[in-house]
Formats: C-alpha cells, structure tokens, sequence
C-alpha cells in the first residue's frame, strides 16, 4: 500500500514542473521514513552548511602539513586562499581546488555521457547505461527491466560529491523517486548499471600515481538503544564537533539513504543491538575517515593502476582520480570514537 502511495505521489509531483522537483524529494521522503526521516533529513542538511564553513580549517591544516614536509611557506589570504611558496616558485590554493587543469577540462570531466564516450573510446570499460529526459522515463524503464536492478540514476552533467545521486534503485517507483530528485540538477539524466564490490580510487598527477583509497559507504554503530535515526543524528554531530577531522560531509538522510536500509531489511526506526553496524548510504562519499582505508601502490594490479592512468589521460586531466569497484580483501572497520 505505501509503495502504491508513494508512486501515485511521485508521478504526481514529476508533473507539477519546477515546483514538484523542488518539494518532491522532501514529500517523498516524508511519505517513506515518517516525519522523523525528514527531520533527520533537515537536521543533516543544516549540519552540512556548518561542516562546509570548518573545511576551510581542514584544507588548510592539510596544506600546512604538506608544506611543512616539503620545507614550503604558506601565507593566508583573503577567502580562505592560500599561497604557497617554494624555491622561487609559487602557486594559490583553496581547499582542494589546485592551479592544474583549465575551467574547460574540469568542466568536460564533469559531463558523464562525455567522460563515458572518451573512456570506451579509449578500449577501457565503463558501465551500461543509459541517458534519459526527467519528463520521458521510459528510456530509463526499458533500461532497468534489460540488466536488471540494483542501478544508479544521477544528474547526467556538472554535479559532484554525490549531488542527486541515487544507489540501490530496483522498481519502477524508485526509478521515478530517483529521477525526481536528481532533475533537480538539470533536466538531462542518467542510468547506469550499479557496480559491484568496494569502491577504489586512484589518483594521478601527470600520469604518476600519487595514492590510492578503498572507500566504504558509512555505517553506523549500535548502541542496544538508539534508533538508525538517532544514531545518523549522533554520527553527524560527532563530525560537528571534531571540525571536520571526524568526516567532511554529514550523514544526508534521503532515498539513497532509505534504500540503502531497505536492502537490509531495515528503516531508519529500527534499533540496531550493541555492536552492530548499520549501512547508512550506498554511496562512499560520505564516509568518514574509519570508513576509507589507504592501499600502499604495491598491492594494488598494475593492470588496474593502467587502465585509470589512461582513462584519467583520456580525459585531459593533469590532476584526476579514476575510479574502479572490485572485490578486496581489506582490514575490519574500526569502531567509531
């Protein structure tokens, strides 16, 4: 019955234009977790502003470290930037925002049909998908029921950190609560078919490794009494306190969220047993620094290591991360402090 409510809503709310793509995530949201889910969702979001305004005391301790291992200078300037000196040399910095590559490279690595077209173009693989208009989702059910669930559906263009991104997609009232909240970002819209396995991420400057990630969704920890809700709230709160050093980014209670738990049989009202780690997103880029787990270049397939230099070459991109999911074997996630 809620899944009919909720598709009936949905459908509703795709047809009211701007107005429904605006409320439409929040209403939805409303309808599957309660008033609760969508208070939570409220709370992270306002969490999110904080966090955005001490990153700049993260970015900069990083900076600082960096320079000191490099016998650099670093001066502040005005907005949070920084210059940084060395052998005559020097270079401005803010946050993680490097004078490397040009607006129109940054911008092509930001169009996912573009960046998908150069790497196949370049015999490396990428995953099925498909684009698709947020008015027309036919394309998008067609491509659903012919690899079969779970898929991703995402802005198709110039968004990034998971903006509208939604993982775990398996119905045709996903795909259409998914497609609402990602045509907020632009009408185009994609589909791709959900990889496999943990999410590595490698990053190169001029084609030389510089470091490599195993990055997990976030989880969280139960303690015999909280709700998921209340442990989410607890987890970002934590991140608040710690300026930045405990995660960057809050725990967003949305649909990926909410699929993400219903994959394990789960909602944001149940009250995990002590010791137990809940999922909270399908998506990594929320994970805090427990989650993410260093991978030193020689553990790492030199064929795997090839394929995203090229693919991160194909692109343009001096500076550039490429991702891969596979199956690793990495050490047990520490519990959170």
């Amino acid at each position: 019955m809620r899944e009919a409510i909720i598709g009936a809503a949905t459908g509703a709310l795709r047809r009211a234009g701007r107005v429904g793509q605006v409320v439409g995530p929040g209403v939805d949201l409303d309808l599957s977790t309660g008033f609760g889910g969508a208070l939570g969702s409220a709370r992270s979001r306002r969490l999110a502003g904080r966090l955005d305004r001490t990153d700049l005391a993260v970015y900069r301790r990083i900076w600082l470290d960096a320079a000191d291992e490099l016998g650099a200078s670093v001066e502040d300037r005005p907005g949070g930037y920084l210059a940084i000196h060395r052998h005559g040399s020097s270079t401005l910095v803010w946050r993680n925002l490097v004078q490397f590559d040009d607006p129109v490279v940054l911008r092509r690595a930001s169009d996912k049909p573009v960046v998908h077209s150069l790497v196949r173009g370049a015999d490396l693989p990428v995953p099925a998908h498909a684009l698709f208009d947020r008015g027309d989702l036919r394309p998008a059910l067609r491509f659903l029921e012919s690899v079969g669930p779970p898929v991703v559906v995402k802005p198709a263009v110039h968004t990034g950190r998971g903006d509208g991104v939604t993982c775990g997609v398996s119905t045709a009232t996903d795909l259409a609560r998914a497609s609402l909240r990602a045509s907020r970002f632009g009408p185009l819209l994609l589909i791709e078919q959900q990889g496999k396995g943990q999410e590595l991420r490698l990053l190169f400057l001029d084609g030389a490794l510089i470091g490599g990630l195993a990055r997990r969704p976030p989880h969280v920890v139960g303690d015999g009494r909280s709700s998921v809700a209340d442990l989410v709230a607890a987890e970002n709160e934590r991140r608040m306190r710690s300026e930045g050093q405990a995660g960057l980014f809050p725990i967003v209670v949305d649909l990926d969220c909410v699929l993400a738990l219903r994959s394990q049989e789960l909602t944001l009202q149940h009250h995990p047993r002590v010791g137990e780690q809940v999922r909270v997103k399908s998506m990594a880029n929320a994970g805090g620094p427990e989650d993410n787990t260093t991978l030193p270049a020689r553990t790492l397939s030199p064929n795997l290591v090839d394929a995203c230099r090229r693919a991160v070459t194909v692109i343009g991109l001096r500076l550039g991360a490429a991702r891969s999911s596979c199956r690793i074997r990495a050490p047990p996630r520490p519990p959170l402090g």
